[in-house]
């Protein structure tokens, strides 16, 4: 009888130490597609004001005329 209560009691601590692990799990997994969200996100904008910057020294804007100069950056 008293093993029989060890099993149970095996069984009920591995149940649970189960849905900790798949809880960590999960929280690792969106906590790791959130941070990669932000990255890209991040990433686009930078790569986006860097287009920009490049494109303004090249191409004239359209408020201003052609041949003013533009100042380097």
């Amino acid at each position: 009888m008293h093993e029989h209560d060890t099993c149970i009691s095996k069984d009920g601590n591995t149940e649970v130490s189960w849905g900790f692990v798949w809880v960590i799990f999960l929280g690792l997994a969106v906590t790791g597609a959130a941070g990669y969200a932000m990255y890209k996100y991040r990433i686009r904008r930078y790569m986006d004001s860097e287009i920009r910057a490049i494109m303004a020294q090249y191409m004239p804007l359209d408020n201003q005329p052609n041949n003013v100069a533009h100042a380097e950056i």
